[in-house]
């Protein structure tokens, strides 16, 4: 109780910038982190404002897939 479990593609994990940099899971690991006691969709909010700041107007080369399940406190 109290835990959640996200699963995301390999789109989301290696969508680039502009310049090539990857946005990668050390920076999604750590998003997370700094969000553990957000609601679920609050998270995935979250997560695509970041993937989409942080790309800005790079070219999309593959699908994003993200999703939080959450297992309410007893």
């Amino acid at each position: 109780p109290g835990q959640s479990l996200v699963m995301y593609s390999d789109g989301v994990s290696e969508a680039t910038d502009l310049s090539g940099a990857e946005y990668g899971v050390e920076r999604l690991c750590k998003l997370i982190g700094n969000n553990r006691v957000a609601t679920p969709s609050a998270l995935v909010a979250a997560c695509r404002d970041d993937l989409t700041a942080f790309c800005n107007s790079a070219q999309r080369s593959d699908d994003m897939t993200l999703m939080v399940l959450a297992r309410a406190a007893a």
